[in-house]
């Protein structure tokens, strides 16, 4: 009875957590959409841009690039620190068993 109750646990943590960072996860995949565009943008018109553009389309990429790379690694440590906070408890639930 006590691993039926962990399991549907379980579930709820799952949901709980995809809730929260399932629009998170879709604003980083947009992110990544975008960077892929501003550098497609960059090497299809590299000949044919001009100097100052290209200068400006790629500190953009690189500030897109960071912007993201810190977005993940943020919310790889929020996701984490969520995971252990609901599925820890339940866990050890079930050790007791």
């Amino acid at each position: 009875m006590l691993r039926i109750v962990a399991s549907k646990d379980r579930q709820k943590a799952g949901q709980e957590l995809s809730a929260k960072f399932g629009p998170r996860q879709k604003d980083f995949e947009q992110g990544r959409t975008e960077l892929a565009a501003l550098q497609d943008q960059l090497q299809k018109g590299g000949t044919t841009l001009a100097p100052d553009k290209a200068a400006q389309l790629q500190k953009d990429i690189d500030e897109k690039g960071r912007k993201l790379t810190r977005i993940q690694s943020d919310v790889r440590e929020e996701y984490t620190a969520d995971q252990q906070r609901l599925l820890v408890p339940l866990e050890q639930k079930m050790v007791a068993i």
